[in-house]
């Protein structure tokens, strides 16, 4: 629920730097229905305990704040980049990183490794990652920024609907009007 603050943030940095982006009323409106869709969506596990998860729900602020910041700069500044190009740093040095603190701070006894485990790992590289980002940075250079923000509300209705699909969790009717 805290990263659907991004469109809200890539609104703001748009605003400061991208003179050519205008953010009209129905932008703003699309970027607060998005964000009502994800609240009906998790509004039934919604927890304000600050006590236990304030690092981690800063860390999501940051991160969310992060992301819209650079793709505002790279909108403006990053035409010129291979949206392939991109991809490849920051992967690389988030999958070293994901690496070596796995292996510092988990239970490596843990690990199953079997075909589930390797073709979800594929899966998420290929798609979630590679192919997703590509399409991603080519998009941004493109389209309007704040339009391409909103795609981070599709993720959370496509988990949904995958649960429900694949692994038989229920749906609910907050979820159903949260996707509309």
């Amino acid at each position: 629920m805290i990263f659907a603050i991004f469109p809200f943030m890539v609104m703001f940095f748009s605003k400061l730097a991208l003179k050519s982006e205008i953010i009209d009323r129905n932008k703003f409106i699309g970027v607060i229905s998005g964000f009502i869709g994800i609240y009906l969506i998790f509004s039934d596990d919604l927890s304000f305990d600050f006590s236990n998860y304030l690092w981690g729900m800063l860390a999501v602020l940051g991160s969310a704040t992060l992301q819209a910041f650079s793709a505002v700069a790279i909108k403006k500044y990053g035409k010129h980049l291979n949206p392939i190009s991109m991809n490849f740093l920051p992967v690389t040095i988030g999958g070293i990183l994901l690496l070596a603190s796995g292996v510092l701070f988990e239970d490596l006894s843990k690990i199953k490794i079997d075909g589930k485990a390797v073709a979800s790992i594929l899966y998420l590289a290929l798609f979630g990652t590679l192919i997703t980002f590509t399409i991603y940075y080519w998009l941004l250079k493109k389209i309007n920024i704040v339009i391409l923000s909103l795609s981070s509300f599709i993720t959370p209705i496509i988990a949904v609907f995958l649960g429900w699909l694949l692994l038989n969790e229920s749906l609910q009717k907050n979820d159903i009007y949260g996707s509309l």
